[in-house]
């Protein structure tokens, strides 16, 4: 037991130095995400997330908030309403979200980055890469377009979405009114290659980025409706074989950073997910 928790730290600390070098080359500041955020705010960017698996604190100055839901949310509110038009924030950092759960409080421990400002989408898909490499396992991308479903599903709440995760027409069917549930029929169960899925889905959202998401490999699947609201363009999952919880995740979010004329992409990687993969 006692050797296994040894490994385990030396695998961890080994794959976070390879990162912190990785992001220092390319750039990035690494940051320390502020623990605790306001309830409101929150709530405000993630309208449909739930509020009982929320970590809530009430503090001396009469406001509630929450421990860390979110790093991406802890972020972007230290430093985006700092910056200047021609600002770029390029960050990186390790840390944990926390979430409430039946079984107690659950830790998620997470090594991410942030871009803010100017974003070009092909470098970030280029970046992927190059993070996967580093990963030093094989990582399977699925990739997704948030607002192209959410557009098609205006009342879009915790049910439709895990529907949604869930792939189950049944349910969705009695959510939904017949024409949108119609309307979004051909998109479920539907998963495959850019090539595999332009001539029966509608990919133009995608197209732009048709050369990076093969060098990806990756595998479209317009269902995916990510976890958070801010993400509106592309969104990413990556997953290791054996395994259904993704072990990085993240895209674009130009909708929670839109009112600063800012363009924004981030992911984040799971530690925990990342030590499964190592079997200790």
């Amino acid at each position: 037991m006692f050797n296994e928790k040894i490994k385990q730290l030396q695998v961890k600390n080994q794959t976070i130095e390879a990162l912190n070098s990785f992001f220092k080359d390319n750039g990035f500041t690494p940051v320390e995400p502020e623990l605790i955020t306001r309830t409101t705010s929150f709530i405000t960017s993630n309208p449909s997330v739930s509020e009982d698996k929320l970590i809530q604190l009430q503090l001396r100055d009469g406001f509630s908030y929450v421990l860390r839901p979110d790093i991406t949310t802890s972020i972007l509110e230290t430093y985006l309403p700092l910056m200047n038009d021609k600002d770029q924030l390029q960050v990186c950092y390790q840390a944990s979200s926390y979430r409430q759960l039946e079984t107690g409080l659950k830790t998620f421990p997470q090594y991410g980055y942030e871009v803010v400002g100017q974003v070009n989408i092909k470098d970030q898909l280029k970046m992927l890469l190059s993070i996967s490499e580093k990963l030093k396992k094989e990582v399977i991308f699925v990739v997704s377009y948030p607002s192209f479903m959410t557009s098609r599903i205006p009342s879009m709440n915790t049910k439709i979405k895990e529907a949604l995760s869930l792939q189950s027409t049944t349910s969705l069917k009695t959510l939904l009114d017949n024409k949108t549930y119609e309307g979004i029929l051909p998109y479920l169960n539907q998963k495959g290659t850019y090539e595999e899925l332009q001539d029966c889905l509608d990919l133009s959202v995608l197209k732009p980025y048709q050369t990076e998401l093969n060098q990806l490999s990756a595998i479209i699947d317009l269902s995916v409706i990510p976890p958070y609201d801010y993400y509106s363009g592309l969104y990413i999952q990556g997953y290791m074989k054996g395994y259904h919880r993704p072990v990085l995740f993240g895209g674009s979010y130009d909708g929670r950073t839109g009112q600063y004329q800012k363009q924004a992409f981030g992911v984040s990687i799971s530690l925990e997910m990342l030590l499964k993969e190592f079997n200790i």
